[in-house]
């Protein structure tokens, strides 16, 4: 045997050592071709037109001259290095158009202060010690603000010694210089990320990007100082565009702080100081109070704001240039084409195409949202029924199959090598096979058979009965220990599969959910908007994720929120009014620099429950094998759920609270009671060999309907109480863990306002077994206990067990009782008589299990 297992050992061998050299024989395949790495940007640049690419760098050249010509505070320059550092970086294609510019600037500008000399040896100095530090790989894109800063303090020191030499005013000059040219080079390391032009449709500018992309287009502005047309200054006119134009399409915030930012820089480049400031800011307030008027009224409030501002400020012969820049400012407003301040405020927040393509936005991810959860779901259903056609159980052990893979076992293990093989299993071939038969059976029946046990026709047969008694037993213990893993692989294979089902049903009520006909929503939010105006109340946006009758839910974005919680004493009462429901608001999510606020408001229910619990252990100890959980779902639905683990102690509490725990978590995930419960049974019949069992009494409660599903896996009964009458719900299925497959029986009951639940596990029955009906027991307690607080009669009944018992503990006793009682919403309905109420669709009551539905009962 060892020999044929050692030549099919060679043999593979051989074969794989033949595979491997062929393979290494074989004809080599052809190189791939190298392809070489583009950086991004150059790969962008690649896929532009040829006008493209011409539009982009006469931009980039005309920016240069810009910040090549900007000088504030009379001598200070911090603009070029900056700009040309964040060129190189991230756009290298238009690095050189920008520093072509630049120079030009510097030239064009030379009284200012500004040095072309030194300007090129800036930007030469810069590439080069960039392009040596990503040689040495020791250069970091954080580090860019930095290394601007250090080249234009040294250089600025570098030629300002020999000429005029070192002292404190140049030192700090200089510092300063070298500390704003770091700042802007950080500020400009945000803006390739900020409008990425192939991505704008997928980008939201915030309040503070829209500030610096403002501040750098300001800071452009300052290039423009001293340029006039017939006596017309540039640098006026074109703030006042840019304030006019933001103006439009952000409103009087936007007006004022457009206003504010240019005029400071204005003046910090050599304007009138606080005059630029004061006139375009208050220019950009009127401009964007009338934002809701026509253009021709903006521009005029515009034209007549900074005009009498500037003749106050100024006098009347300062004023006129002022006034000659307000007006072209205002001509050209009004002369650019709507569409392109149209999407110009489609990036800024509080305006109404911000607001509409954010809604575009919402609606094409959840339309995504919606198509994944599909492919989702088929893709779950699909491994779901693969597992249930794999999962199906192991036939029983059959004697004839068990004795004939013994034989094989031991003709290969122990007789293949004896000399009366022959003889044994070719010539006396039926008499062996008795033999052996009558030898299996004798084990089954007695494990611990000796060789003096042994039937006389298998004593005569064989001549080493002792290795054979071993090798017999090894072998039928073996095939038994298969079957149990072969029986443990279905288990395993049938909990998967339940779990896959489970998770693609969910994922398909997902993808249900956000499906809605969009025309339909929108006419509705219209309809929303229109009746909170109607009483004075602005909002920004609203959404409707469902208009299901007790599943409403609805999003309201809030600008810059008061703190007074309008949403919840106006909005909620509106739209409870509109829905013919009650309506609360759910959650608030505050943005975190607190502009915006996103409420959520949804069905409020119209009941509630109440719930009181009381338990004692066996014997007063520490542990009680009973656990309980009352949940709120979420959904509308309340769970209570009992368990009683076997025996008692430590372990029986960690299986009833595993039980429970697992019910609580599949039901918060969105799985249904049936798929829940058959979950948890399989993963307890599959975490230890041991027999471990837990029953399980598990109520869920529509808080809209009061519609109730009850399902009882091996518990004891439960009591519903209306009024006077006590009736009593009892199940006979057996508990979880003991069976792979159970029936889980579903009992659906309508409750009423009032009603009483009382669960129980069976430890409280057994206090009164000696009674004649301990059912009847519990339902007279309870028919005599008129409260309405569920603690004091869990209290009362467990405290009339443990006194009918004598005073004895026998087992782990727990009693949980719920009340329905109405829910009592925080703020009473605004009726609003002239607009139309919407027309929500009735709610479509679906059995979770009418396979499993047993009965109906109706109290």
């Amino acid at each position: 045997m060892n020999q044929n297992r050692m030549s099919i050992k060679n043999s593979r061998r051989r074969t794989h050592i033949h595979l491997v050299r062929t393979s290494s024989q074989s004809e080599a395949a052809p190189p791939e071709p190298t392809v070489k790495k583009q950086h991004p940007q150059q790969a962008k640049q690649a896929s532009m037109t040829v006008w493209q690419r011409l539009l982009l760098m006469f931009f980039v050249l005309i920016v240069g001259v810009l910040f090549g010509r900007a000088v504030i505070v009379g001598s200070l320059t911090p603009f070029p290095v900056a700009a040309f550092a964040i060129a190189l970086q991230m756009r290298r294609g238009t690095a050189l158009w920008l520093a072509t510019g630049l120079l030009i600037g510097s030239v064009s500008h030379m009284s200012a202060g500004t040095q072309p000399l030194m300007l090129a040896s800036m930007l030469i100095s810069f590439a080069i010690i960039q392009r040596v530090m990503k040689a040495t790989k020791s250069f970091e894109v954080s580090s860019l603000p930095f290394i601007a800063a250090a080249v234009d303090f040294g250089f600025r020191i570098g030629f300002s010694a020999p000429l005029n030499g070192l002292n404190s005013y140049t030192v700090v000059f200089s510092m300063v210089d070298a500390l704003l040219c770091g700042l802007l080079a950080y500020m400009f390391m945000q803006l390739p990320q900020t409008i990425q032009w192939n991505r704008l449709n997928d980008r939201t500018l915030g309040m503070e990007e829209w500030v610096g992309i403002l501040i750098i287009a300001a800071s452009c502005l300052t290039g423009l100082h001293g340029l006039a047309v017939d006596r017309v200054q540039l640098e006026p006119m074109v703030a006042g565009y840019l304030v006019l134009s933001l103006a439009s399409v952000g409103g009087a915030g936007i007006g004022a702080a457009s206003g504010v930012i240019c005029g400071l820089i204005i003046a910090l480049g050599g304007g009138q100081s606080g005059a630029d400031v004061a006139y375009l800011g208050f220019a950009g307030l009127l401009a964007g109070v009338f934002r809701d008027t026509s253009r021709y009224v903006m521009g005029i409030g515009y034209l007549i704001a900074s005009s009498a501002l500037a003749v106050d400020l100024l006098g009347m012969r300062g004023a006129e240039g002022a006034m000659i820049a307000a007006a072209l400012a205002t001509l050209l407003f009004l002369v650019t084409p709507k569409r392109m301040h149209h999407f110009l405020a489609r990036y800024v927040p509080g305006t109404t195409h911000f607001h509409n393509r954010q809604l575009d936005q919402a609606r094409r991810i959840k339309d995504l949202m919606t198509s994944r959860m599909d492919e989702i779901s088929r893709v779950f259903q699909d491994l779901s029924s693969t597992f249930h056609e794999t999962s199906s159980e192991p036939p029983a052990l059959d004697p004839e199959n068990v004795t004939l893979r013994t034989i094989d076992t031991v003709h290969f293990d122990l007789c293949s090598h004896c000399r009366r093989q022959r003889d044994c299993f070719e010539l006396k071939w039926p008499e062996t096979h008795k033999a052996m038969a009558q030898t299996l059976a004798g084990i089954a029946a007695n494990p611990r058979m000796t060789v003096t046990e042994m039937p006389d026709a298998m004593a005569r047969i064989c001549i080493k009965n002792d290795q054979l008694l071993t090798t017999m037993k090894q072998a039928r213990h073996m095939t038994a220990l298969e079957h149990a893993v072969q029986v443990r692989i279905a288990d395993a294979r049938s909990l998967v599969a339940s779990q896959l089902d489970g998770v693609a049903s969910m994922m398909k009520g997902f993808s249900q959910q956000l499906q809605r006909e969009n025309g339909e929503s929108v006419r509705q939010e219209k309809q929303i908007i229109d009746a909170l105006s109607s009483i004075g109340y602005q909002v920004h946006g609203i959404e409707i994720m469902s208009l299901e009758e007790g599943q409403v839910e609805i999003q309201i974005l809030e600008q810059n929120p008061s703190g007074h919680d309008e949403c919840a004493k106006l909005v909620a009462p509106i739209l409870s009014d509109l829905l013919r429901e009650t309506i609360a608001v759910r959650k608030t999510e505050m943005s975190r620099d607190g502009s915006y606020q996103v409420v959520t408001l949804g069905s409020a229910r119209k009941y509630d429950v109440i719930a009181g619990y009381a338990s004692a252990s066996k014997n007063g100890a520490l542990h009680s094998g009973d656990s309980y959980t009352t949940v709120d779902l979420g959904t509308g639905r309340f769970a209570i759920a009992l368990s009683d683990g076997m025996g008692n102690g430590e372990r029986a509490h960690q299986e009833s609270n595993a039980a429970v725990r697992m019910v609580q978590q599949l039901l918060r995930a969105g799985f249904d009671e049936t798929t829940a419960v058959k979950t948890v049974n399989s993963a307890l019949a599959l975490r230890s060999q041991e027999e471990i069992y837990a029953t399980l009494d598990l109520a869920i409660i529509d808080l809209y309907t009061l519609q109730t599903e009850f399902l009882k896996v091996g518990s004891v009964a439960t009591f519903v109480k209306q009024g006077r009458v006590v009736r009593s719900l009892t199940g006979n299925s057996v508990p979880i863990g003991i069976l792979n497959e159970i029936d889980v029986q579903t009992i659906t009951v309508r409750l009423t306002e009032g009603s009483f639940l009382t669960f129980m596990s069976d430890g409280v029955l057994d206090a009164v077994s000696h009674m004649k009906d301990p059912e009847e027991w519990v339902r007279c307690q309870l028919e005599r206990l008129d409260y309405s607080d569920p603690q004091v009669i869990a209290d009362l009944l467990l405290e009339s067990a443990v006194r009918a018992s004598g005073g004895v503990i026998r087992d782990d006793m727990t009693v949980v009782c719920a009340r329905i009682g109405p829910h009592r919403p925080q703020w009473a309905t605004i009726p609003i008589p002239e607009v139309p109420k919407l027309r929500n669709p009735r709610r479509k009551r679906i059995p979770t299990h009418p396979a499993n539905a047993e009965r109906l009962v109706k109290l």
